[in-house]
């Protein structure tokens, strides 16, 4: 399994951060290669909703169905890809910077991830990883920017 695992400190209450995360309509605004998601069955907050998603990285279109894993409000998201690549994503939320009323988070984000054939085709594992890794570090810089707007 390859792995991303970014983190940073954000100026905003762990509960804001996860309320917007946990808020699918705002993961473009975050994941510049996500195209698109549809088909959001129930309440994304429920395990065992699934919604369809296309991503595109480097030129490799990528598209399958997602599934809610665990929602813990104002601490943790996790949901898994299932189709179209193998993945689990988790966001997590704590509390940062003693003395401060609770409004600095330490924001991290982890996904761990089957290199996709279809990627393989077109480049090298470590090179699909590379690219991973640089699109998570800039996942959760562009969640900083729009949480503290």
């Amino acid at each position: 399994m390859s792995k991303v695992a970014q983190s940073l400190e954000v100026n905003s209450p762990p509960e804001s951060v996860m309320d917007y995360i946990i808020d699918i309509t705002n993961h473009p605004a975050f994941i510049g290669p996500l195209k698109s998601f549809t088909n959001i069955m129930v309440d994304v907050k429920k395990p065992g909703t699934t919604w369809d998603w296309v991503y595109s990285l480097a030129g490799v279109e990528l598209a399958g169905k997602a599934e809610t894993v665990r929602f813990v409000p104002g601490k943790e998201f996790v949901y898994k890809t299932t189709t179209g690549a193998k993945s689990t994503f988790t966001y997590r939320a704590d509390a940062a910077g003693g003395g401060g009323g609770g409004n600095k988070t330490k924001l991290s984000l982890n996904v761990e991830y089957e290199v996709p054939v279809k990627a393989l085709g077109k480049m090298k594992a470590s090179v699909f990883e590379k690219l991973n890794d640089a699109e998570g570090k800039r996942v959760v810089e562009n969640l900083k920017a729009l949480l503290e707007d």
